[in-house]
């Protein structure tokens, strides 16, 4: 007689608990929700200006490195947004169009904007401070960016190579003053290749 009764009290414990767990997530939001940075980097808003997925490569502590990272001006006007990591206060320096936005440290060609670090002062898998200043009303901010080696998604960000150095130009050959190219050895006067006049 006691089996039906023990029966209700678990599957009334269940309902309680699976209204309980119901109302957690009710009262919790999903978080396709809540803004937070879906990636590697780093996100910042100053003024009209967004930083997304900010982070830094490089090979080592002491080697340089490439500020990555997209940049949106959702704003109506003009903004001149600048960057700067390490005690560097100007990696990069961009002028923003109204609704404008760019990608750095990544691309090829004329166009890529790469900011190059001179060096990082700390190893992958820590962090460095970036300044984001933006004068038109924004102001500043200071974040911290992740560092990654260049391995994986990362394996192609790298530090422009330096340009070689040109070739110097071979050294013309000296002549003597008042001497021409068909000098005689010795003479310093032209030679005369016309045949001797005939006396007879």
């Amino acid at each position: 007689m006691t089996r039906p009764l023990a029966t209700r009290a678990i599957t009334v414990g269940a309902c309680l608990g699976t209204a309980a767990l119901a109302a957690c997530t009710y009262t919790s939001p999903a978080t396709t929700t809540l803004d937070y940075a879906p990636s590697d980097g780093i996100k910042a808003e100053v003024g009209e200006i967004t930083v997304l997925n900010a982070l830094v490569v490089s090979s080592g502590q002491g080697a340089p490195g490439v500020l990555v990272a997209g940049l949106v001006n959702s704003g109506d006007e003009a903004t001149t947004v600048s960057l700067g990591v390490a005690g560097d206060p100007e990696v990069v320096v961009i002028e923003l169009a109204p609704a404008e936005s760019v990608l750095l440290g990544t691309g090829d060609g004329d166009d890529a904007i790469i900011p190059v670090i001179d060096g990082v002062d700390v190893v992958s898998g820590a962090t460095v401070e970036l300044t984001i200043t933006v004068p038109q009303g924004g102001g500043a901010l200071d974040v911290a960016v992740p560092v990654y080696p260049p391995v994986r998604e990362y394996a192609d960000i790298l530090p422009p190579e330096p340009a070689a150095s040109p070739e110097p130009a071979a050294a013309e050959p000296q002549t003597s003053p008042g001497s021409s190219p068909d000098a005689a050895p010795g003479t310093g006067t032209a030679t005369d290749s016309a045949p001797p006049a005939d006396d007879g």
